[in-house]
């Protein structure tokens, strides 16, 4: 009878079998189960022509039915496109961006593109530039397709590293980019619009609310000049800080103590809008009654705060599809032209009759303020 003695090691478990792998399908797996050769179940996944209609169809409903999904990196190498696009945006948190990515989003998912978001923000010029450039410098290692990028998330020295890598891009601001391709909403248009319905309404006296931005000013001249040009006056005041809800109450606040010698606000986004309502009603003014308020953007939320806000229509969803086609165009070779949409006003509960303006009323302070 054997024994173990007692300072002997004990036996090594039997190594256990590694699971494999579950592996892929392939474009081969799918021609050798239908028969056909790589080519064609590669044209027929691409709906290129060339293939029978019953062909495309089988390889089609085969591929779903054994989950195929196409290597990209291969898929890459093959075509010189890697099917990805980024998007730069100066503000994550925009409003306005979220519906602008949605559109992106929407046409690159029907053109069988991935989008890359990401923003850019420096504390400074300089700061901003070096940021901008070496979030460019990653995208262009990636091999991404093409570039959609705000005016202010691009500055020179990040399109010119665009233009190096031969990438596409595309601009999304507040005018056209003299030689570069653009897409953009006529500001002063807008601007125009929203001055003509506050004067058919008979405003005469209408403050413009603004940040230190290029769409505040293309906005304030389009309403500046249509309003100057029938004798009434338009009042720009520039905020100090960021364009903001919070800002543009401050704003409100401090002037209700000083004067009122308008009876009507236009803001240059609906956020600005918000934070003159909140200011105006926290003073007991009235809207519109006292005072109307006009916005610009139309974003979704516009329509369910109290009073609803009139403001200028910017198609944001579609401004961002406008934008992905434009610039696959462009990815393809072709020469896209620049795109410029336009605004309309929507009407709603916050602009009303101007109210008659005393020598009482220039200096009446609107109630008591209390910021809240």
């Amino acid at each position: 009878m054997s024994s173990t003695s007692q300072g002997a090691a004990p036996a090594p478990e039997p190594e256990q079998a590694r699971p494999l792998l579950a592996q892929r399908t392939t474009i081969q797996d799918i021609a050798r189960h239908l028969g056909v050769s790589k080519g064609t179940v590669s044209m027929a996944l691409n709906d290129a022509p060339g293939v029978n209609e019953d062909t495309r169809r089988r390889v089609k409903e085969y591929a779903r039915q054994v989950r195929y999904l196409p290597n990209q990196l291969a898929r890459a190498i093959n075509t010189g496109r890697s099917h990805l696009v980024a998007v730069l945006l100066s503000r994550l948190t925009d409003s306005f961006y979220e519906e602008v990515v949605q559109g992106i989003e929407n046409v690159a998912a029907q053109k069988g593109y991935d989008i890359i978001v990401s923003s850019v923000v420096g504390a400074s010029a300089r700061s901003l530039n070096r940021d901008a450039d070496e979030l460019v410098d990653r995208l262009i290692s990636r091999q991404v397709d093409g570039v959609v990028g705000s005016v202010y998330s691009l500055p020179d020295s990040a399109r010119a590293r665009l233009k190096d890598a031969g990438v596409p891009f595309l601009f999304l601001g507040p005018d056209p980019v003299p030689g570069e391709a653009s897409l953009t909403v006529d500001n002063l248009l807008g601007g125009r619009i929203a001055a003509e319905h506050l004067y058919e309404l008979g405003h005469r006296r209408i403050l413009f609310l603004t940040g230190d931005e290029r769409f505040g000013e293309l906005r304030a001249q389009g309403a500046g000049e249509w309003l100057a040009e029938r004798g009434a006056s338009l009042e720009v005041r520039l905020l100090d800080g960021d364009p903001d809800m919070e800002t543009a109450y401050y704003a409100m606040a401090t002037r209700l103590r000083t004067r009122r010698d308008f009876t009507a606000v236009f803001c240059a986004s609906d956020l600005l809008a918000v934070g003159v309502c909140k200011a105006l009603q926290d003073a007991g003014v009235r809207v519109p009654s006292e005072i109307s308020v006009v916005g610009f953007d139309d974003l979704r939320w516009a329509k369910l705060i109290t009073p609803s806000l009139t403001t200028v229509h910017q198609p944001q969803v579609s401004q961002g599809e406008a934008a992905m086609h434009l610039l696959i165009r462009r990815i393809e070779g072709e020469v896209a032209p620049n795109r410029v949409l336009t605004p309309r006003i929507v009407v709603r509960d916050s602009t009303g009759p101007a109210p008659e303006i005393t020598p009482s009323s220039e200096n009446d302070r609107g109630g008591t303020f209390s910021p809240g």
